[in-house]
């Protein structure tokens, strides 16, 4: 049986453009799941539009697990750095709960991960925000490379 014809580009485009847009939904879920600062109501909301978009209570727990453990490794690496390393080393954590999205979509091999790499998106994953001395140290402690940002 012949190989199916691969998709027009604009069907490529669009399913991208869901893929993304589903992407920020569930990384401002993550990110209010995440924040202490939030109101016990609104991260169970947030824990329930996870599950309706299909992911268990057992991935969000995992999830959630992996990011604590990041930021306690991350909070120990730059503990005597001062507070300018701290903000960036929570700006890393942040991003780390974006980045776990970004995984489970290269391993499931969507076609979004698949057509454009997991870099398409506006942010990249992996990358480090801050400046300067702070952004290398802070990329060099979670053994990641500083992005351009």
């Amino acid at each position: 049986a012949p190989a199916p014809a691969p998709a027009p580009p604009i069907v490529r485009s669009l399913k991208r453009t869901l893929v993304d847009a589903r992407r920020r939904v569930v990384d401002a879920l993550l990110d209010t799941m995440a924040d202490v600062h939030e109101d016990a109501g609104r991260r169970v909301a947030s824990a329930r539009a996870l599950h309706t978009l299909g992911m268990s209570s057992q991935a969000q727990c995992a999830q959630l697990a992996a990011y604590s453990s990041t930021a306690e490794a991350t909070t120990r690496k730059i503990g005597g750095w001062g507070v300018g390393y701290a903000v960036e080393a929570c700006e890393v954590f942040f991003g780390g709960l974006r980045r776990v999205w970004w995984d489970v979509e290269a391993a499931e091999g969507t076609p979004h991960s698949m057509d454009a790499g997991v870099g398409a998106s506006s942010k990249v994953p992996g990358e480090v925000t801050g400046t300067g001395k702070n952004k290398a140290v802070v990329a060099a402690a979670m053994g990641i490379e500083a992005g351009s940002g």
